[in-house]
């Protein structure tokens, strides 16, 4: 089931020609996530419930390293003709690899995804309800 979705997820990654010959790759995250959850004993006297409740796409957060060792990277924000930007600077010097996670609402689960050795920097665009409010995001691209 996992390597499903994580297809999906590859599926969504694509390379984008800029037009200074520069080459930015494109993420696009899962729309949803589906984790299945269980608990090893129930506390006495008590019953376990879970649901199959579909998690939808939030956010996204770079790490320098493996998400695991939760190194998880602050971006530069700004905000640029009515768009509000994040951007990650990835420096080449360090020796770790760069990962991306997409997260979703209500849940820890989330999927990620190693970027390449040649990324030094990951951008967010998001749409802007007013000049304080976002409303998702437009585009992923790391170049």
């Amino acid at each position: 089931m996992l390597s499903n979705k994580f297809l999906r997820l590859a599926s969504g990654i694509s390379l984008l020609a800029l037009s200074n010959s520069i080459y930015a790759l494109e993420i696009t995250c899962p729309e949803s996530i589906a984790p299945s959850e269980s608990v090893s004993a129930p506390t006495q006297g008590w019953k376990v419930f879970t649901s199959d409740d579909i998690h939808y796409f939030q956010n996204v957060s770079v790490y320098e390293g493996h998400p695991k060792e939760r190194a998880s990277l602050i971006p530069r924000d700004d905000k640029k003709a009515g768009k509000a930007i994040s951007r990650w600077t990835l420096p080449r010097e360090k020796q770790y690899k760069y990962w991306l996670r997409c997260d979703y609402l209500n849940t820890n689960a989330s999927y990620i995804i190693a970027l390449p050795d040649t990324a030094t920097a990951c951008i967010v665009t998001y749409r802007m309800l007013d000049k304080k409010t976002t409303a998702g995001i437009e585009r992923i691209y790391c170049e």
